[in-house]
């Protein structure tokens, strides 16, 4: 697997700007390597890269330690 340059930088943008956990860093090279099988990876593939990265309203937890705590929280019916 190879990445070109644009999607090198792009990514390295991605973990310097919104990566901030181990778990984050960790599912980011899972979405990477499920890619591997195409060869060189460039731009056309960031966007299925970067999904889980697009911010607060795109579904996921909350990175935010007390945030997740209160998801958790509401999850599980304690208030």
């Amino acid at each position: 697997m190879s990445l070109d340059v644009p999607l090198m930088i792009r990514l390295f943008e991605l973990v310097r700007e919104d990566v901030k956990t181990d778990e984050d860093l960790h599912n980011l090279v899972e979405r990477i390597l499920s890619l591997k099988n195409l060869g060189i990876l460039s731009m056309d593939q960031y966007e299925k890269i970067a999904s889980a990265h697009q911010g607060p309203d795109s579904g996921q937890m909350p990175s935010e330690p007390n945030m997740e705590l209160e998801s958790i929280r509401k999850l599980a019916g304690i208030r």
